[in-house]
């Protein structure tokens, strides 16, 4: 009795091998688009294509390395952060710049550089009130008034916003923050000052010592609820796109030792990668060893993944046909991606890296 021969991708229909591609092709772009998505919600936008250990931990981890900087008020650290970008829990400024009501028509009357340097000196004006002890920061926004201190003196400040050297802190507030947060678009409402009051007073610093080392809380921390809903959506979605695609490399005709290596790949990785956000919680300095294994368990995932879309859709066809996909991919890759490399992605990083040194931090 004769062997029958191993069936692989290439005695596939090609309908079937069509089908094939636009999946391959499909889940590599998506990855893509992930990553784009990466660097929009987790990283600085300081022009890093990607977050970096610090985002790892900050976003993981329960405790982070003390630079001896106190933990701020919600209020300052909402307001502080990076104008560049999106709106996201963690950071309310592009209230202030593009996402401002008015910043469209201001633009339009002075130069972007002009009205953004206003803006800093709102931001400012702000971070100053915030610092004043709790009676004097209630009277200063009930009085709609705040004299500002020498060092802001100097520092360009909306006309609408300022009067005598004074800040109109109520007036301010009410403009770039409770336009949206006014009880009923957005949370927490801050259209009284009984409802801001709690977001102005910073808390208290929880610093511990581990073996000699101190540490304070990450008060950034991705929540408990917030971590089990990512996991259960992760350990789905990814668990059958990375099972469908070592399915496929499965089926081609490289040798044992490369189908052993990378079919399962990607799925070890992103477990792995999934196992060590929560792992990160632990205490220091155990936890903080776990962010750099999720930086190289996604990188492995990413690569995997790469080498499953390519080795398949090579073993797919014949000779004309892997002509054909080789032709595709490089137009694709070294056409199209180095289109959007050079035409939106590079130019939007170089913008991030020079707003961000530009940036005149509020405090």
């Amino acid at each position: 009795m004769t062997n029958a021969k191993p069936y692989s991708l290439s005695d596939l229909p090609l309908p079937a091998k069509f089908v094939v591609t636009a999946f391959l092709l499909s889940i590599g772009l998506g990855f893509v688009s992930g990553m784009v998505q990466l660097h929009m919600k987790e990283s600085k936008h300081d022009g890093a294509p990607l977050p970096g250990p610090d985002d790892v931990e900050r976003k993981y981890c329960s405790y982070v390395p003390f630079d001896g900087q106190f933990p701020k008020s919600k209020m300052e650290s909402l307001i502080s952060g990076n104008p560049v970008g999106a709106f996201s829990k963690q950071n309310m400024a592009p209230a202030f710049y593009a996402k401002s009501a008015d910043y469209k028509q201001a633009i339009k009357k002075q130069p972007a550089s002009i009205i953004d340097a206003e803006r800093d000196g709102e931001r400012a004006a702000l971070v100053a009130w915030l610092a004043l002890d709790l009676p004097s920061r209630k009277k200063a926004y009930d009085d709609d008034t705040m004299p500002l201190p020498a060092e802001l003196a100097a520092k360009p400040i909306t006309a609408e916003f300022v009067e005598d050297g004074k800040a109109k802190i109520k007036s301010l507030i009410e403009e770039r923050c409770a336009r949206c947060h006014d009880g009923q678009q957005q949370s927490p409402a801050m259209n009284e000052w009984v409802k801001i009051e709690p977001l102005t007073i910073a808390p208290a610093p929880t610093t511990v010592d581990f073996h000699g080392v101190a540490y304070v809380k990450n008060d950034k921390q991705v929540s408990i609820d917030g971590l089990a809903q990512s996991t259960h959506a992760h350990l789905f979605g990814f668990s059958m796109l990375y099972a469908l695609s070592g399915f496929v490399l499965a089926f081609t005709k490289y040798p044992k030792l490369v189908k052993l290596v990378f079919c399962p790949l990607a799925l070890v990785a992103q477990t792995t990668d999934i196992c060590c956000w929560w792992l990160s919680r632990m205490d220091p300095p155990l936890g903080l060893l776990f962010p750099k294994i999720i930086l190289a368990a996604g990188g492995l995932a990413a690569l995997s993944l790469a080498v499953q879309i390519f080795l398949s859709l090579f073993d797919l066809y014949g000779r004309t046909g892997k002509v054909l996909v080789l032709l595709l991919l490089l137009t694709g890759l070294g056409g199209g991606g180095y289109t959007v490399y050079t035409k939106a992605i590079k130019p939007a990083l170089d913008a991030e890296r020079e707003q961000s040194a530009a940036l005149v931090s509020p405090a």
